[in-house]
C-alpha cells in the first residue's frame, strides 16, 4: 500500500487503472519526486486448505525362466480437498483496481481417486546384460488456484500420464564400465501447465502432450588407474498434440488473447542435454589423496515461457564447473576448492511478461560464476 499513490500516478499506473494517457503530462510527472504516501491500500487475501490422501500399492516379480521375469504393479487411491479463499480490499481500493480483485469468500472442495498399473518385462542376456520393457500408467492430482485474485478459473483437474518405456542395462569391460541406455514415450491427458498471470502464478489443464526420447548415462573406470568418467546425453521431443486456447504473447494471438499451440513444443524442454564429468584421483603420500573434477555440461535451446513468446527464448549453453580436493582415503575430513560456472555464462531460467507495464518483461538468471572452500570433517 504504501507505494499506491506513486504508481497510480505513472504512465504504467494510468493505463492500468484506465485513465486516458497524455505524453506531456506522464513526462512531467516522472519528473517528479513523490514522496511515499501509506495510504493502508492493498488486498488481504487468505488461502486455507485441508487434504487426506489414502493410498495402497504392490508390485509382484514372476519369473517364468531364470532369465525372462514379469513385473506387475498396481496403485490404488483416493484423496480429498477442502479449502477456504477470501479476498478483500482495503484502503482506498486502488491496488484491487489494479489487480482487477474481487471481494469474496468461497468454498472449495473436491475427491478424486486413482488407479495406477504398472506391467513389464525383463530379460537377462547375461550376468552382465539385461533389458527391460514396461508401461506404467501414473496420474497428478488437480487441486485449487491458491493466489487468484478472482472468483473464477479456481480448480484444475487431474494429470494422466502412460509412459511406455524399453532399456538396456550393461556392465562392460569386466565390470570397468556401466552403460544404459534407455527409449521413452509418454502421452500426457489434462496436462497440467504453470502460467505467470502478472500477479503469480496459475496452474489449469492443457489438453494433451506428448514426450519422447533417447536417453543413455555412462560410468568407466579407465584403464588409467587415476581416471575415471562419468557421462549423459538425452535427446528428447516434447509437444503439445493438442491445446487450442493457450495463452499467447502479449499483443499476439486472437481476439481473446489465446493461440493454438497443436505441434509446438514445451516450455522448458531442450531437445538436447549433456554431460561430461573426468576425475582424476592422484595419491600424495599414505592415506592421502588429491583429487581433481571437471563437469561440462551442455543444454539445447528452449523457450520458458508457456506462450512461446520469442522474447523468451534461451539460447543454447555451456557450463563448466570444477573441484580440488585434498584428505584421506577413509573420508575422515576433506579439504575441497569449488567452482561453478567458471566461464561466467550468462543465461536465463525464467521470463515472464510484467503485469502492469506493456511490452515489458522481468526474468531471472542462473548463477553466475561461484568459487566456494570448505572443509568437512567426519566421525
Amino acid at each position: 500500500g504504501e507505494d499506491a499513490a506513486d504508481f497510480a500516478v505513472t504512465p504504467a499506473g494510468g493505463e492500468a487503472l484506465g485513465l486516458p494517457t497524455i505524453e506531456l503530462l506522464e513526462s512531467l510527472l516522472n519528473g517528479l519526486p513523490i514522496p511515499g504516501i501509506d495510504l493502508g491500500d492493498g488486498v488481504n487475501q487468505i488461502f486455507e486448505q485441508s487434504s487426506e490422501s489414502l493410498s495402497a500399492f504392490g508390485q509382484v516379480t514372476w519369473y517364468f525362466t531364470r532369465q525372462l521375469s514379469a513385473v506387475i504393479g498396481l496403485r490404488v487411491g483416493t484423496e480429498e480437498k477442502n479449502a477456504t479463499l477470501t479476498v478483500q480490499d482495503r484502503g482506498l481500493g486502488i491496488t484491487g483496481m489494479i489487480l482487477e480483485s474481487e471481494n469474496f469468500t468461497t468454498q472449495l472442495s473436491r475427491k478424486e481417486r486413482e488407479t495406477s498399473p504398472k506391467l513389464g518385462l525383463s530379460y537377462e542376456f547375461s550376468d552382465d546384460i539385461s533389458s527391460y520393457a514396461s508401461w506404467t500408467r501414473g496420474s497428478k492430482g488437480g487441486g485449487f488456484n491458491a493466489i487468484s485474485f478472482q472468483n473464477q478459473n479456481l480448480n484444475f483437474e487431474p494429470e494422466e500420464g502412460d509412459n511406455y518405456e524399453v532399456g538396456l542395462k550393461t556392465r562392460l569391460l569386466d565390470g570397468t564400465m556401466g552403460l544404459n541406455l534407455t527409449a521413452y514415450r509418454t502421452d500426457v491427458s489434462n496436462m497440467q501447465v504453470v502460467n505467470f498471470n502478472g500477479i503469480g502464478f496459475d496452474v489449469f489443464n492443457a489438453a494433451e502432450a506428448r514426450l519422447e526420447g533417447f536417453e543413455a548415462d555412462m560410468q568407466w573406470l579407465t584403464p588409467l588407474e587415476w581416471l575415471s568418467l562419468n557421462g549423459a546425453l538425452a535427446i528428447a521431443r516434447a509437444e503439445y498434440l493438442s491445446y487450442p486456447n493457450a495463452p499467447a504473447p502479449a499483443g499476439g494471438g486472437d481476439a481473446n488473447g489465446e493461440q493454438d499451440l497443436a505441434g509446438k513444443t514445451l516450455p522448458k524442454a531442450p531437445k538436447l542435454t549433456a554431460s561430461l564429468s573426468p576425475t582424476v584421483s592422484l595419491p600424495l603420500a599414505d592415506d592421502l589423496g588429491l583429487t581433481f573434477g571437471l563437469n561440462i555440461s551442455r543444454r539445447g535451446e528452449q523457450y520458458l515461457a508457456l506462450d512461446l513468446d520469442e522474447r523468451t527464448r534461451q539460447e543454447a549453453y555451456t557450463l563448466i564447473d570444477a573441484h580440488i580436493g585434498i584428505g584421506p582415503e577413509d573420508g575422515g575430513w576433506g579439504l575441497v576448492l569449488r567452482g561453478s560456472n567458471l566461464t561466467d555464462e550468462k543465461a536465463l531460467n525464467f521470463v515472464a511478461d510484467h503485469n502492469l507495464y506493456a511490452n515489458s518483461y522481468f526474468s531471472s538468471q542462473i548463477p553466475l560464476q561461484r568459487v566456494s572452500l570448505s572443509l568437512n570433517a567426519n566421525w
